[in-house]
């Protein structure tokens, strides 16, 4: 590990509780006080979403064509070298948010979803048929404008659905300020009977089913790099690493899907714990580029086989994923875990904490950090991280085996990346400031000002994001905890709602705060929980109207339940 990453690791741990670098949003533009000054964001980086397009979906024969439409857009577009969200990514971002993928989303939604990840344009479209033909329609919507690019319609036989398609997607890159893209030659496509079995199954629920329709598609087209690679992952989701590693290694070097084939081929033979295999494969991924998955996940195989001078140690690793990566709190996690586990506790402490203000609400985390604290000898805060990490996560709960351990922290939470490029939605941006903690508190109290006029004029979404940076930057601010929750369960997020209000009631108990949580479990359909700390609020503010309003809903519920 080099200098620079031991002296950061190394840092003494009352610097962790006082200064520690503020990094702030600028996605809308951030704004800072005190000393600080206003850092400008610059317009959106070009980055397309080609949202799924619609169809008749009545129509068992040619339900697939407007899904499959929006795919060949989307790999057009990718081959010709404009940025492009994948439909991976796309995947892993509705999952997160808990949004369905089988069934249309409303275009607000679309919208939102297309903002947390980033992008700068969303490629909206519809495929009718007419006649003999299918007409494909694409329209680009600038999301810093609210304004289209206009309506780009191509028309032709289904038969020559890559083809009508590759025209689309040549008229969308010139209206994005791509011109000049050719479209591929038709031989790169794959048999569209293989093409239609490929979509169908990404489109299916049942993983079952997922693998049978995807098996159709690479039986038809061996050298259909999508299918197989798509292939993988449904192996490895139906624990069958042998036949993931089967998939994945069946793509052609030459493809343009070889980096992540490659990388799913080390993630099955981690799962089979061939590691020796696994290992060479992803530093032949890090000797051509570095990516913070691969370093990740080398130092996930040095944890599990055991470090040697010449292979590295897993913090080397996790440290070098981290300067790739500085948004993702996995990678974070990892590196405190690693430290924790090399009994390092003040290193552990220091990136554990960091782990923690990127996602307040990880259990493991909490659990791990209050791990290190305890060797450290700060026993009052392991205590209380330990109390949150029991709130988070039942992993925790006082008599479980895991908590009573005599490791340090319990084996086996390294964090493996599933995909090369995970999705990163737009949580807080990073306009590094020089501010400490009272600068801090200030910035805090600032966001969270911002988010109340946001949320007084019903800008949910705008005002969550508001308070996301307000608990950057103080990551246990007991009214933008309350705030969050309140502002996600207005836009349906109930879980996340959930968890907000558990870390604000660990982080200043009130009637108020207990209020909000019993708000939150009963939306969640927790009856007994509900009344649980509805009770709890009532025996500190026995006249609240709010918790008298709130027991009639709980005590109605409790009768619906009946």
């Amino acid at each position: 590990m080099s200098a620079k990453a031991v002296r950061r690791g190394r840092r003494r741990c009352a610097g962790v509780w006082s200064v520690v670098l503020a990094t702030l949003a600028a996605w809308c533009g951030a704004t800072s006080v005190g000393a600080a000054r206003a850092v400008q964001a610059p317009a959106p980086a070009l980055r397309l979403l080609v949202v799924p397009f619609e169809s008749d979906s009545t129509v068992a024969r040619t339900y697939w064509v407007g899904p499959g439409a929006a795919l060949i857009v989307e790999d057009e577009l990718g081959a010709a070298g404009v940025p492009v969200l994948t439909r991976e990514q796309w995947a892993q971002v509705l999952d997160e948010l808990h949004l369905p993928t089988a069934t249309p989303l409303t275009r607000a939604t679309l919208i939102r979803v297309g903002t947390l990840l980033g992008a700068s344009h969303l490629v909206f479209g519809a495929v009718a048929f007419e006649g003999p033909d299918v007409v494909v329609r694409a329209r680009p919507l600038v999301l810093s404008e609210g304004a289209h690019l206009g309506e780009m319609v191509e028309r032709g036989p289904l038969t020559d659905l890559f083809a009508v398609c590759q025209r689309v997607a040549v008229r969308v890159a010139g209206a994005v300020g791509r011109g000049g893209v050719m479209p591929r030659p038709a031989s790169s496509a794959p048999p569209l009977e293989a093409f239609e079995a490929y979509v169908k199954g990404t489109v299916v629920q049942a993983s079952e089913s997922k693998r049978l329709l995807l098996r159709q598609a690479v039986e038809k087209a061996p050298a259909f790099a999508r299918a197989q690679l798509a292939l993988s992952g449904v192996e490895m989701q139906l624990g069958q690493p042998e036949a993931a590693l089967r998939a994945a290694s069946a793509v052609a070097r030459e493809s343009p899907l070889s980096r992540e084939a490659r990388f799913a081929a080390a993630r099955a033979l981690i799962e089979l714990k061939r590691y020796d295999e696994a290992y060479s494969t992803l530093w032949s991924l890090a000797d051509e580029r570095f990516d913070a998955a691969v370093l990740n996940n080398l130092g996930v195989i040095q944890v599990r086989r055991g470090a040697t001078p010449q292979t590295g140690t897993p913090a080397y690793y996790f440290t070098k994923a981290t300067e790739q990566d500085g948004d993702d709190p996995d990678v974070f996690f990892n590196l405190g875990y690693a430290y924790l586990l090399d009994r390092n506790a003040e290193a552990a402490v220091y990136w554990l904490r960091e782990a923690v203000r990127r996602d307040h609400t990880d259990g493991d985390a909490h659990y791990v950090l209050a791990a290190a604290l305890q060797a450290f000898g700060a026993t009052a805060e392991a205590s209380r991280e330990r109390e949150l990490a029991r709130r988070l996560s039942a992993r925790y709960e006082e008599g479980d085996r895991v908590a009573q351990a005599a490791e340090p922290a319990p084996r086996g939470l390294e964090r493996l990346k599933e995909t090369l490029e995970p999705v990163r939605m737009a949580r807080f941006d990073r306009a590094v400031t020089d501010a400490a903690q009272r600068e801090q508190k200030e910035m805090a109290t600032f966001y969270v000002d911002r988010s109340k006029r946001l949320a007084a004029e019903g800008k949910y979404g705008e005002a969550l994001t508001e308070l996301r940076r307000a608990l950057f930057v103080v990551p246990y601010h007991a009214e933008a905890l309350l705030l969050s929750a309140r502002a996600s369960l207005r836009l349906g997020q109930v879980s996340e709602a959930v968890d907000a209000a558990r870390v604000a009631v660990w982080t200043q108990d009130s009637a108020e705060a207990r209020l909000v949580l019993a708000e939150t479990l009963l939306e969640a359909k927790d009856v007994a929980g509900a009344r649980a700390e509805l009770e709890r609020a009532l025996a500190l503010e026995p006249a609240s109207p709010e918790g008298k309003a709130l027991l009639a809903r709980i005590d109605a519920a409790g009768v619906r339940a009946r």
